[in-house]
């Protein structure tokens, strides 16, 4: 069930992500020099802080996927926009790298710990099966001593 319900989520993200891109795109494609020269800046801007780098990196993906080299070389000061951009965008990996490898020892210590759950649930199931068979052996304690007690008539 966690399995359908995180690949319905990842299918909705992806969904959105290619929904962003499309809006962005769209964006990138109406604007002139002036505008992707502003719109570069405070791309660069928003890539230097870790809350905003998403909009810059969507903005970023946008922009080379719909410019030629050509068309961005002409945009003033682009180059060193665009050496900004890259410092920055290797940090944000790193992060996100680091992140993802958090994640993966993450799942395995909880997965180890599942593992544990379990056998200690399997340890409590095993204690209650007995309960239930005392519980039936005591029903039938009870059935033989009334049936001895009626004098083996039933």
């Amino acid at each position: 069930e966690s399995t359908s319900t995180s690949k319905k989520d990842t299918a909705t993200l992806r969904n959105e992500r290619e929904s962003e891109g499309f809006i962005f795109e769209q964006l990138v494609m109406s604007m002139d020099e002036k505008d992707l020269m502003t719109a570069l800046h405070f791309c660069r801007d928003w890539n230097s802080n870790a809350k905003h780098c998403h909009a810059a990196q969507t903005f970023l993906a946008a922009l080379l996927r719909t410019r030629t080299a050509e068309e961005i070389a002409a945009v003033p000061a682009a180059a060193e926009i665009l050496a900004g951009l890259a410092t920055y965008s290797d940090r944000h990996l790193s992060r996100l790298d680091r992140l993802t490898r958090s994640t993966y020892l993450l799942e395995f210590a909880l997965q180890s710990m599942g593992a544990l759950v379990d056998e200690v649930i399997g340890e409590d199931d095993d204690d209650e099966e007995e309960d239930e068979l005392t519980d039936d052996d005591e029903k039938k304690q009870e059935f033989q001593v009334e049936k001895g007690a009626r004098g083996g008539k039933e």
